[in-house]
């Protein structure tokens, strides 16, 4: 049973970077930039985790979250309890 769980922490671990990545590159991090701060994406940020925004005169930088993300963990969580439940009665 360890191993289910260690194996289910690990993918839930690589499906949240993969949503993380997804949800502040490309024109998600644009959109998310352009609604908060009316400017393009810079760039992805891993610390502080977020979106870059860069604007301004002298130029400041702000890192954002998409908000999509908590959804994306909930999710996540969900799928993975539920998919534990549905194994341990199984046995």
């Amino acid at each position: 049973m360890s191993r289910r769980i260690m194996l289910m922490t690990g993918l839930g671990a690589v499906f949240l970077a993969g949503a993380f990545l997804f949800l502040h590159t490309g024109g998600r991090a644009d959109d998310v930039c352009e609604r908060e701060r009316f400017v393009p994406a810079d760039g992805l940020s891993l610390w502080p985790p977020g979106a870059r925004c860069s604007f301004g005169e002298p130029q400041r930088t702000d890192v954002l979250v998409n908000p999509w993300l908590g959804l994306a963990l909930v999710a996540i969580l969900a799928a993975m309890a539920t998919t534990y439940g549905h194994r341990s009665t199984r046995a």
